[in-house]
């Protein structure tokens, strides 16, 4: 049951099962930067879409992991392998997921990892 009076008017683009959920997932990855838009895959890392962020998988070298966690973007909405209150690179053994929680943050986190 949906919240929403009008359900019908609004794909489920955070729906897997979807048809839209693929079109919108690589629409964003793209304006973040992800220049194939066949591929949820960039460098070392998989994206997958949660229902209010994005889930990167893939390990980070501790250097770049810094850089990520002492950005302004970074510090508020690129969560550590994905704890809450993001969690210092530096109090981990590795680091080898990120939730992502918006745009902005996601082409920041493309824009870093490009740079490295």
């Amino acid at each position: 049951m949906s919240c929403h009076p009008d359900p019908d008017r609004f794909p489920l683009i955070d729906n897997p099962a979807s048809p839209f959920y693929k079109n919108q997932l690589l629409q964003e990855l793209q304006n973040a930067g992800v220049s194939k838009l066949d591929t949820q895959q960039h460098k070392n890392y998989n994206f997958q879409r949660a229902w209010g962020y994005w889930i990167v998988t893939g390990e980070t070298d501790k250097k770049i992991a810094q850089i990520i966690y002492n950005d302004p973007i970074g510090k508020l909405f690129i969560r550590t392998n994905g704890w809450c209150t993001n969690m210092d690179p530096n109090n981990v053994d590795k680091v080898n997921c990120y939730h992502i929680d918006t745009k902005v943050a996601l082409k920041r986190f493309i824009e870093i990892i490009n740079s490295y």
